[in-house]
């Protein structure tokens, strides 16, 4: 379970990743994934569709991604 930390936010939490059609991914390429974020209270009414989040190991940056969509509401961000 990697690390994650959202565009803005000190705080990060582990996520349990699911890639979507793929059981591996190696350096350098593109996939889809479902991620859980395991202490989602820290990121209440913060995400948005097409935010930037990095995912990592430690410190180390494993990789990037974009948010495309939002399941739990309770995570979204209100509209301002």
């Amino acid at each position: 379970r990697p690390h994650v930390r959202f565009d803005g936010r000190k705080e990060m939490s582990s996520g349990e990743q699911l890639f979507v059609d793929k059981e591996k991914v190696f350096p350098c390429e593109t996939v889809t994934a479902e991620i859980r974020i395991l202490s989602p209270m820290l990121f209440e009414k913060y995400l948005f569709v097409g935010q930037r989040f990095e995912f990592g190991e430690g410190q180390k940056v494993v990789g990037y991604g974009e948010v495309i969509e939002i399941i739990n509401t309770h995570l979204h961000q209100a509209i301002r």
